[in-house]
């Protein structure tokens, strides 16, 4: 896996059409590796959306959760199993999550 360090998802932003040059070489670099890609502390919407743009499988930052010891991530885990089970149960028809149900809690970033 390669990290994305926050220092360049800090720096991502639509308004600036170069922003994410690092970000895309880095990414084409974990793709001809054959390595997966998370992006380090994403805190926005729009660098989520970004990232999800640039294909990037994974997040994480305070946009998902702050950090936390041993037993509030056992907590959330347990919690977010709970809210999965309940989706699926609610809508047997579907395997998929949207992006808003689960992404924010350490998961893979769904790409659109």
């Amino acid at each position: 896996m390669l990290k994305v360090d926050r220092s360049f998802v800090s720096r991502l932003s639509k308004t600036d059409e170069n922003s994410d040059v690092f970000v895309k070489m880095i990414v084409i670099l974990a793709r001809t590796l054959g390595m997966e890609v998370v992006a380090e502390g994403v805190e926005t919407e729009e660098q989520l959306r970004i990232m999800q743009q640039l294909r990037c499988e994974f997040g994480q930052g305070y946009l998902f959760s702050k950090p936390l010891d041993q037993a509030e991530f056992a907590a959330l885990m347990y919690r977010e199993s709970l809210c999965q089970n309940t989706h699926r149960k609610a809508d047997d028809d579907s395997d998929d999550f949207s992006a808003a149900d689960h992404s924010r809690h350490l998961n893979p970033i769904e790409v659109e």
